[in-house]
C-alpha cells in the first residue's frame, strides 16, 4: 500500500469516526465530494498545506493522520490480503 492510499484510508477512517459524510466533509473543506472520494481512494495526494486543512477539518493534527497512514502501511505489509494489486 503506497502512502497516498494509506493516507486516504486514515482520512476516511477519521471522517467516519466523526460520522461525517463525504459531502459534509467536502463542504467543510470547500471542495467537491468527488475530490474527497479521490483523496480517500489514494488516487490523488494532497500538498502539505492541504494535509493541515484536512486534519483541522477532522479535529486532529497532520501528525496524527500521517501516523495512522503509516500504521495502515505496516498492517498491509504484514498481511498480504490487505495489499491491493498495484497497477
Amino acid at each position: 500500500m503506497n502512502l497516498g492510499r494509506a493516507f486516504g484510508r486514515a482520512v476516511s477512517d477519521r471522517r467516519q469516526d466523526l460520522e461525517l459524510t463525504q459531502e459534509a466533509f467536502a463542504t467543510k473543506l470547500h471542495m467537491q465530494s468527488s475530490a474527497i472520494s479521490r483523496l480517500e481512494r489514494g488516487v490523488v495526494s494532497p500538498r502539505l498545506e492541504m494535509v493541515e486543512r484536512i486534519a483541522a477539518a477532522l479535529d486532529t493534527t497532520a501528525s496524527v493522520l500521517l501516523q495512522e497512514a503509516e500504521r495502515h502501511q505496516q498492517r498491509a505489509m504484514k498481511n498480504p490480503k490487505l495489499r491491493p494489486v498495484e497497477k
